[in-house]
């Protein structure tokens, strides 16, 4: 059986490429989505970076709480000015081991405020107890950076945090 050779074509009719135009247009479009969309994605990350410390603190207190039941003994979770430690409360012996720490991002404050006081307080070093029985003591948080606020309580009975109130200054 004899083969036919058949040249190769550079190319075919019919099947083109893109032209400049084509391309001038695409990038135009996707640069007018970027640029729409910027200031929502800035938006997003600022209110995030904003956030974390909260979602932090809250697996803090879920962490502290579990740990505190499932091993019979007291947990803490130890609110410092610029980071949260979580570690184990030994009557006997004082503050045992560091389980783990969470260290603020700059610029974001919180202060508590405990049942019975009037105000936040923005002490130094608050303690911040979890007991076998699953029980903590019920806390009220304010965190701050700039002119945003979140306010939120903490239930003495399941550790959750409820009653949020926020705001979030337009920038």
């Amino acid at each position: 059986m004899h083969r036919r050779h058949i040249p190769a074509r550079i190319s075919s009719p019919g099947i083109g490429g893109f032209t400049l135009l084509e391309l001038c247009i695409v990038l135009v479009v996707v640069t007018l989505l970027f640029a729409v969309g910027m200031p929502y994605t800035a938006r997003l990350l600022r209110d995030d970076e904003f956030d974390r410390p909260i979602r932090e603190l809250q697996e803090f207190a879920k962490d502290a709480r579990i740990r505190a039941m499932t091993e019979g003994r007291p947990y803490e979770v130890w609110l410092l000015n610029d980071r949260y430690v979580e570690r184990v409360w030994q009557k006997e012996n004082g503050f045992a081991d560091e389980v783990r720490s969470y260290t603020l991002p700059s610029g974001i404050t919180y202060a508590i405020k405990r049942d019975g006081e009037e105000d936040f307080s923005p002490e130094a070093e608050a303690r911040w107890a979890f007991m076998p029985n699953g029980l903590c003591e019920p806390l009220t948080f304010l965190f701050e950076k700039g002119k945003d606020w979140n306010k939120f309580r903490v239930d003495p009975l399941t550790a959750r945090f409820e009653s949020q109130k926020s705001f979030r200054a337009e920038q």
